[in-house]
C-alpha cells in the first residue's frame, strides 16, 4: 500500500516526508518487533509515542492517552498568568485561569476518555490553580471554595463538556455520525453519560 501511494505520489510530483512519520503499535503484539517499512528508499522507525492533533498517545495493549505533556502545558500557562497578574484580585485571577489555562488543560478531552486515575490528576491540576490563588495548602479541599465561586471542579466540567458533545452529535443529521453514536451506545463508558 505504501509502494502504491509513493509511486502515484512519485507521478504527481508529491514527495512522502519519511522522517515526519512514524509507526505505532497497539495490540496484544505491541512488544514485539517488527521490521521497518520503506517509503521510497526511506525506512519509516517505529514509535513508541504518537502526536496526533496535539493530543499524546503511548503504545501498549490498548491505547493510551499521555496526560504529562498536558499537565506541563498547564502548568506553564498558569505560571505565566501568576507571573503577570501580582496585583490583581482573586476573581480576576481565577478569570483569567479559565479562559487561558483551562483550555490547554481541556483540549481534545471532550472526545477522548480517560481512565479515572488520569481525571484525578488532571482535576489535581485545577484545584491547584484554587490552592495557589487563594493561598492553601496542599492538603486543603477546595471543593467548598469551588462552590463559593459558583465553579465547578474538572471532572463535573468534563461530563458536562461530554453531555454536550453528544447531545450535539444526536442532533446532527448525519447518517455516518449517527450510526457512530449509535455504536457508541454500547460501550460501557457511554451509560455515565445516559
Amino acid at each position: 500500500m505504501i509502494d502504491i501511494c509513493f509511486d502515484q505520489g512519485s507521478k504527481l510530483d508529491i514527495q512522502f516526508n519519511p522522517s515526519k512519520s512514524c509507526l505505532f503499535k497497539i495490540g496484544p503484539g505491541y512488544n514485539q518487533l517488527l521490521p521497518n517499512l520503506h517509503v521510497g528508499n526511506e525506512p519509516i522507525f517505529w514509535a513508541d509515542k504518537l502526536k496526533y492533533l496535539g493530543v499524546y498517545f503511548d503504545s501498549g495493549k490498548m491505547i493510551k492517552i499521555n496526560i504529562l505533556p498536558i499537565m506541563r502545558k498547564f502548568y506553564s500557562t498558569a505560571n505565566s498568568i501568576l507571573c503577570h497578574s501580582k496585583y490583581v484580585s482573586e476573581l480576576t485571577k481565577l478569570s483569567l485561569f479559565q479562559s487561558f489555562a483551562l483550555p490547554v488543560l481541556m483540549y481534545g478531552l471532550d472526545v477522548l476518555f480517560l481512565d479515572p486515575v488520569q481525571t484525578r490528576k488532571l482535576n489535581v491540576c485545577w484545584d491547584d490553580i484554587y490552592r495557589r490563588i487563594f493561598n492553601l495548602h496542599r492538603w486543603e479541599s477546595v471543593k467548598i471554595l469551588q462552590l463559593m465561586c459558583e465553579r465547578l471542579d474538572l471532572t463535573h466540567i468534563l461530563d458536562k463538556i461530554k453531555l454536550k458533545f453528544y447531545n450535539r452529535l444526536y442532533r446532527c443529521d448525519s447518517d455516518v455520525l449517527q450510526y457512530c453514536l449509535s455504536i457508541s451506545k454500547y460501550h460501557k463508558k457511554y451509560y455515565k453519560f445516559v
